[in-house]
């Protein structure tokens, strides 16, 4: 008993000294960074476009200022350049403070196409320490498609083979196509004879312009191995509904290159691009005379 009370007051001065000491040095850890945003105004990116602006959002939400060490842009789909703009490396973020680090994007030409996450990665000095904090995500996030630039292509000009002098309302359809993947805009498309003077009147009668064709996503990522198909009416009149067309490929080599996995081909989709958007299509897979070997 004369023991347990030789020093009756030690236990809160102890105590006392435990919460000045973690009050005045906790102070080390009372520095920290947040990404809150990326943005954005591109929706979608086309393979080689330049140019692209990104903004990363980050706030110092600890007590103490900190200096930037660096911060970046991270893709999930696609591949990129990036030059980080503003603000400097070293640069002081204050307490309690934003800051806006500004991007410059540029898309690989040989990118891959997909919709893409954009986030970020920051690193940050605690001022007047060695202490480092770091951010890898970013509390929202900004997505966009990576798209092929497209083209618009005459594909064919149909017509009678021979008008009579005189004659009226000879047909003639011209078929366009847009190749890659991005949205495009037919502002308009007429005939160039090649004897202009032979005509004296050509009249555009469909379809109404501008026609705009968009398009902001490959049909399923999952099937990564595509070719595209252009199936061309030579007639001058209009298919029926549900007109079936035979398409023969080599599937055998599909197979051997990993590119198909099923052989009965069950894994083989064909989709329609309808100016919008992709449709799936139906199918029948059958093997019948092979044209070639493996066919």
């Amino acid at each position: 008993m004369i023991e347990r009370n030789r020093f009756p007051d030690l236990s809160p001065k102890v105590w006392l000294l435990g919460f000045l000491l973690i009050f005045l040095f906790g102070s080390s850890t009372d520095a920290a960074i947040r990404i809150n945003s990326i943005t954005c105004s591109k929706s979608s990116v086309s393979k080689g476009q330049t140019g692209i602006q990104v903004f990363m959002e980050v706030e110092n939400t600890g007590l103490l200022t900190v200096s930037l060490f660096d911060a970046y842009l991270t893709f999930d789909v696609g591949s990129y350049q990036q030059t980080r703009n503003s603000p400097p490396t070293g640069a002081n973020i204050l307490a309690g403070s934003k800051e806006t680090c500004v991007f410059t994007v540029s898309v690989n030409p040989m990118s891959d196409s997909g919709l893409c996450v954009v986030n970020g990665h920051i690193d940050v000095d605690e001022s007047g320490t060695l202490l480092r904090f770091t951010d890898d995500s970013a509390d929202v996030t900004h997505s966009w498609t990576v798209q092929t630039p497209s083209e618009l292509v005459i594909n064919t000009i149909s017509g009678a083979s021979e008008v009579s002098r005189g004659s009226i309302g000879n047909r003639v359809i011209m078929d366009i196509g847009r190749s890659g993947e991005s949205g495009i805009t037919l502002e308009a498309a007429n005939l160039l004879p090649l004897v202009p003077a032979n005509y004296t009147l050509i009249n555009f009668l469909s379809p109404a312009l501008p026609q705009t064709f968009t398009k902001n996503y490959w049909w399923n990522n999952k099937w990564k191995y595509r070719r595209q198909l252009s199936i061309m009416n030579r007639s001058l009149s209009t298919l029926p509904a549900g007109y079936e067309i035979e398409l023969a490929f080599d599937h055998a080599s599909l197979l051997t290159a990993g590119k198909a996995l099923q052989p009965n081909g069950n894994d083989m989709r064909i989709v329609f691009d309808n100016g919008t958007t992709y449709v799936d299509t139906h199918r029948f897979m059958g093997q019948g005379p092979p044209r070639n070997p493996g066919q």
